[in-house]
């Protein structure tokens, strides 16, 4: 029977792959989904192999779980595709995707440390307006050509009200940039801007932290494929879990915004996936973040623990380590790929 392959980017949740599939079913597309592998491939019943309406048809129904296929090597639809060139298309574009929000994020966030500096001690507000536009503009430009995929998967997440890693990205990357941008148009206003502290190295950071996750994932997939049974079950709730909590630091806990985005940074985007590897198997990946979460918010208070100003830092380092936990813990399933599952679906 005729496949085609597509690639499921930024899927991390199993019952979400299989309502995917039952909904692909559902309009006669027969199908197989590897949430962990990150693909899916689709048949019709007629054996023959799937023109573009009907992938579009499958892409259409894709989008309303907050993922955007990918089913092309090049610019042309090809119905038997490879599954292999797919995804090393897709490993070269985050590569290329995640070098981009370095170059740009970089002197982003250098520029938002050294910028105070710079100015002097007794500069006013006003004489940050250059500086901090230059910061806004570097930040826009990597959202965009960096982080664009995931910022679009996120839109489409929160558009048909899906609660997916990808969201995740995007609510933190609105939530510093927006407030940022309006902090610094109030600046052509007033002396004193309306929103004092910039966010913009934390959208920054978010993204170079999605793509460094979302590359070290395609680089693996082909050994954890098969393996949706022992990532975390029902992601979404845990999200919106998540979500309460960030928004809990922003309204009730008596902290700067800085550190309800530093405590949102925490979850990994990529954490159900971090679920696969010998050191955090399964919902246990989620304890050291909660965990950590705590110190971060009750340290102040309970812990006389004065970490306000380092928050952010704090955070982006504390997620490097999940990073290099999972990708660690994933390279053994290169040697293992002999045991591998079929996919759900």
């Amino acid at each position: 029977m005729p496949r085609t392959f597509v690639i499921l980017d930024g899927l991390g949740d199993p019952q979400l792959g299989r309502a995917l599939s039952a909904k692909w079913a559902e309009v006669g597309i027969i199908n197989s989904v590897d949430v962990a592998g990150q693909w899916a491939s689709l048949a019709t019943p007629s054996e023959m192999a799937l023109d573009e309406s009907q992938i579009e048809l499958a892409a259409a129904i894709a989008r309303t779980f907050g993922i955007d296929l990918r089913d092309r090597e090049g610019k042309q639809y090809a119905p038997q595709n490879d599954l292999d060139g797919l995804r090393s298309r897709t490993k070269r574009e985050y590569r290329s995707r995640l070098a981009t929000a370095v170059v740009f994020g970089a002197p982003a966030v250098a520029l938002h440390y050294a910028a105070p500096l710079l100015a002097g001690a007794d500069a006013s507000p006003r004489g940050l307006l250059y500086p901090w536009l230059i910061e806004m503009l570097l930040v826009g430009w990597l959202c965009l050509a960096g982080g664009y995929p995931i910022l679009w998967q996120g839109a489409l997440s929160l558009r048909y009200l899906r609660a997916t890693p990808d969201l995740l990205t995007l609510l933190i990357v609105a939530g510093a940039f927006v407030p940022s941008a309006i902090g610094w148009l109030s600046l052509l206003f007033a002396d004193e801007p309306w929103i004092r502290e910039s966010l913009l190295h934390v959208a920054a950071l978010a993204i170079v932290l999605a793509l460094l996750q979302r590359r070290i994932l395609h680089g693996s997939v082909s050994g954890i494929g098969g393996r949706a049974d022992v990532m975390i079950p029902n992601l979404g709730r845990l999200i919106r879990l998540w979500l309460v909590v960030a928004l809990g630091a922003f309204l009730f806990s008596g902290l700067s915004a800085i550190v309800g985005l530093a405590a949102a940074l925490l979850l990994p985007p990529m954490i159900g996936h971090g679920a696969i590897n010998r050191y955090s198997p399964g919902a246990s990946m989620v304890l050291p973040v909660f965990a950590f979460a705590a110190v971060l918010l009750l340290g102040p208070r309970v812990l006389g623990v004065e970490i306000g100003e380092v928050a952010i830092e704090v955070a982006v380092g504390f997620q490097l380590i999940m990073v290099a936990v999972m990708a660690v813990g994933w390279r053994r399933f290169d040697l293992d790929a002999s045991k591998k599952q079929a996919p759900d679906g």
